[in-house]
C-alpha cells in the first residue's frame, strides 16, 4: 500500500514538472494572440490619429483587417463577421463595426500608412532573423517580378483597372479592340535568403511592371543584389538602380543590344565579358556607356544571358551567378502560394480602391504567418526552406475559427511541423490536362555588335571630357 502511494507521488511530482517545463516553453513563445501582439506592439500604431468620425482604433483595425484575410469564408460580409468574432475575443473592450461596409470604408481610408507600418515592422524581424545568411559580396538578393490578380468585372474596376486590348494583326482580320477583364497588376520584391516578401506595388494593367519596380526602389537597402528576368532591361532603369548604390544580375534577351571592343583592353577572359549597353538615344545626348560584365550560363537546353553591375569576377562568380538566377524562381512560388494556397488568385471587393487594400492584406497576411512559422523553424534548428505554406496556413485557420468562438488552444511553437512532407513521391505531381499553364517560349540570345569607329571616337571624347571636369 505505502509502495503504492509513493509510487503516485512519484508520477503526481513528475506529471508537474512536465506541466510546469510545459508551461516555462509556452510563456517563452506564447500563445498565437501574444505573437501576433508581438509583432504589431500597440506602440507603433501610437502616433496615429484616427481622421473623421470614426471610432476606430488604428491598433486594433490592422488585426481585423488580417483576420478578414485569413477567413475562407465564401462572402466578404461572412468573412468580416468571422474577423469581428475573433477581434471581441482578442479586443473585448474596443469598438469594432457591425457591418463589413463600415469596416472596409474605415480601412481604405488608413490603409495606405497602416500597411507601411505593418511592412516595416515585419521587415526589420526579417533583417533580424535572417542576418548575413544568404548574402553575396556583402549584399542582400533580392528578386523582382510581376504578376497579375484578377478583380470583379464592375464599372468602377473596368474604369480604373481594365483597359482596351490590341487589335489583331493581319489585313483579313475583321475582330476590334476588346475589354480585357479588370485585373490588378502587381510588381513584388522578394527577399531570396528567407523566402518572404519585401515589398509591392499595384494598379491597372496601364502599369508596367518596371515602372512599379522603379517606385519600390527606394524601400529596398543600399546593398541590395537585384535579380530580375528579361522584363526588366532598359538603359535608364540600370542607371537609376546603379546611381541609388545597388546592384543587379538580369538576364537579357533578344531585345537588347550589347556592344562589346567598345574600350581596347577592357574584356574579361576568364569568368565572363565587359560589354557596354549604349543606345544611339543615349550616345547623341551624351549619356555615358553602361559598363557592364555578361555571364553566359548553359543550362541543360537552355542558354542564359545575364548581366551584372559586379564587374569583378571575385564578387560574383559564375557559380554564384547561376545559383542566385536559379534561387529566383522561388518568386514564382510566392505568386503561386498568394493565388493558390491562401485562394487569393481573385480580389472579391467591387470597387479598385476596395480590391487594392484586400490585395495588401493578403499578402500582409502571407507575410506575418511565414514569417512567424520561420521564426518558430528557426528556434527549432530546422531548415526554414521545409517550411510549407499550406500546413501553416491549416494551423492558423483552425485556431482563428476557435477563436471566433472564445476560445484559445494553439501554441505557436506548434507550427514547427508546418514543414514539406518527408516521403518520395512515387509518381509525379504533374496534372494530366496543362491548358492553364503558361508555355512562353524562352529568351533569345541577346543582339551582340562590335562597336564602331564612331562609337570608340564618341566613347573617347566623353571619358576625356569626364576627366577634365574631375
Amino acid at each position: 500500500m505505502k509502495s503504492t502511494r509513493k509510487s503516485q507521488r512519484r508520477k503526481s511530482r513528475k506529471a508537474k514538472k512536465v506541466r510546469s517545463s510545459l508551461r516555462a516553453k509556452r510563456s517563452l513563445r506564447g500563445m498565437l494572440k501574444r505573437a501576433f501582439r508581438k509583432f504589431l506592439p500597440d506602440r507603433i500604431f501610437a502616433h496615429l490619429d484616427a481622421h473623421g468620425n470614426t471610432d476606430w482604433s488604428l491598433s486594433v483595425l490592422p488585426f481585423v483587417a488580417l483576420f478578414f484575410a485569413l477567413s475562407n469564408e465564401s462572402t466578404l460580409a461572412e468573412r468580416y463577421d468571422m474577423a469581428r468574432d475573433i477581434a471581441a475575443f482578442w479586443f473585448p473592450n474596443e469598438f469594432l463595426a457591425t457591418t463589413y461596409r463600415g469596416f472596409m470604408k474605415a480601412l481604405v481610408r488608413h490603409n495606405g500608412v497602416l500597411v507601411k507600418i505593418v511592412s516595416d515592422q515585419l521587415r526589420t524581424r526579417m533583417l533580424l532573423l535572417s542576418g548575413n545568411e544568404g548574402m553575396v559580396a556583402g549584399l542582400i538578393p533580392f528578386a523582382v517580378d510581376g504578376s497579375k490578380v484578377a478583380a470583379p468585372w464592375t464599372k468602377a474596376n473596368e474604369e480604373k483597372l481594365g483597359k482596351k486590348g490590341r487589335k489583331p494583326k493581319g489585313k483579313k482580320c475583321q475582330r476590334k479592340e476588346t475589354d480585357l477583364r479588370p485585373q490588378l497588376s502587381l510588381t513584388l520584391l522578394w527577399h531570396v535568403p528567407l523566402g518572404l516578401p519585401w515589398a509591392w506595388k499595384h494598379g491597372g494593367l496601364a502599369e508596367g511592371e518596371r515602372t512599379q519596380f522603379r517606385d519600390l526602389l527606394s524601400v529596398l537597402p543600399k546593398n541590395a543584389l537585384i535579380i530580375a528576368d528579361a522584363g526588366f532591361v532598359g538603359y535608364d532603369l540600370w542607371n537609376t538602380i546603379k546611381d541609388g548604390g545597388r546592384h543587379f544580375l538580369i538576364r537579357v534577351g533578344a531585345n537588347v543590344e550589347l556592344l562589346h571592343s567598345l574600350v581596347p583592353g577592357c574584356d574579361i577572359q576568364r569568368d565572363g565579358a565587359i560589354v557596354w549597353l549604349w543606345p544611339d538615344g543615349q550616345r547623341k545626348q551624351a549619356a555615358p556607356p553602361l559598363k557592364l560584365r555578361l555571364i553566359t550560363i548553359q543550362k541543360g537546353r537552355q542558354t542564359w544571358h545575364l548581366v551584372t553591375s559586379l564587374l569583378d569576377p571575385e564578387s560574383l562568380s559564375e557559380t554564384q551567378a547561376a545559383t542566385l538566377y536559379g534561387k529566383r524562381w522561388g518568386i514564382e512560388c510566392g505568386f503561386r502560394t498568394l493565388k493558390k494556397t491562401y485562394e487569393c488568385g481573385k480580389m472579391r471587393s467591387y470597387t479598385p480602391e476596395c480590391a487594392g487594400a484586400e490585395l495588401d492584406w493578403s499578402l500582409l497576411s502571407l507575410w506575418m504567418v511565414s514569417l512567424l512559422t520561420k521564426e518558430e523553424l528557426h528556434e527549432a534548428k530546422i531548415d526554414p526552406e521545409c517550411y510549407s505554406p499550406a500546413a501553416a496556413r491549416k494551423l492558423i485557420r483552425r485556431e482563428l475559427r476557435r477563436q471566433a468562438e472564445g476560445k484559445e488552444q494553439l501554441d505557436v511553437s506548434e507550427l514547427q511541423t508546418a514543414v514539406k512532407d518527408s516521403y518520395k513521391r512515387k509518381s509525379s505531381k504533374t496534372a494530366r490536362h496543362d491548358q492553364r499553364k503558361k508555355h512562353d517560349p524562352p529568351p533569345k540570345s541577346p543582339r551582340f555588335k562590335k562597336a564602331t569607329t564612331a562609337q570608340r571616337q564618341a566613347a573617347k571624347l566623353l571619358e576625356q571630357s569626364q576627366a577634365k571636369a574631375a
